[in-house]
């Protein structure tokens, strides 16, 4: 009965090491999207998922022939208003003269319009980031619209760590708690993180429920 007692009283106060295994992402804290700015045809994509780039390096280029022709075709309804103007002028046919000004006018803003969507058909990296999506070697000369998502990138600095935990283990896990990452691109490696944030909604996954866990590495 006392060796019971003793075992009891030792299990109660004994602690040890609880390792609680999860799923992990990698992920940047900031990712944008690089969306198609006008509709039209893809013609290069030289970048695609996994790549770096740096700020102001070419990513892909839309077809211009479109704006070419219509910035031609405006070109010379403003030639042809011009010509009316002066006319209109030289006889000081008022009337005629403000309404070819007013179209002079709409010409001029669609030619601008024209060469500002005409310098958008170069898509290229607004900062230093990886291509995280976007692989668009497959889909060259497809047509694409305006704000379909071509490139989602982030930035090379600046990442967290998503824990997928399950539901059966959350109640173990608690903001500010460490913890070790293992990468299987870098098996050999340990990096410490720490947990940030909790989310308080569950999601299923693979046939199970988990949480989402956000951590930082302590030293990244």
């Amino acid at each position: 009965v006392l060796g019971t007692c003793g075992l009891i009283v030792v299990a109660a106060l004994l602690q040890g090491e609880f390792q609680l295994p999860a799923d992990a992402v990698l992920e940047g804290k900031m990712q944008r999207v690089v969306a198609a700015p006008i509709g039209g045809f893809l013609v290069s994509a030289s970048v695609r998922a996994g790549d770096t780039v740096r700020k102001g390096e070419l990513m892909a280029t839309l077809d211009d022939s479109d704006l070419q022709l219509e910035l031609g075709k405006l070109n010379g309804q403003l030639q042809k208003s011009r010509r009316e103007y002066r006319e209109a002028l030289s006889s000081n046919d008022k009337v005629k003269v403000r309404v070819i000004s007013a179209q002079i006018d709409q010409a001029v803003a669609e030619m601008e319009l024209a060469q500002q969507q005409l310098q958008k058909i170069t898509l290229v990296a607004p900062f230093d980031s990886v291509v995280i999506e976007g692989d668009l070697s497959q889909l060259l000369g497809s047509p694409v619209e305006r704000g379909d998502m071509l490139f989602k990138l982030a930035p090379l600095e600046g990442y967290r760590i998503v824990l997928k935990v399950d539901e059966r283990l959350i109640s173990f896990v608690q903001v500010g708690q460490k913890g070790m990452l293992a990468l299987s691109s870098m098996s050999d490696r340990k990096f410490k993180l720490t947990v940030q944030k909790i989310t308080a909604v569950a999601k299923a996954e693979n046939k199970k429920n988990i949480f989402r866990v956000e951590a930082s590495l302590d030293h990244a």
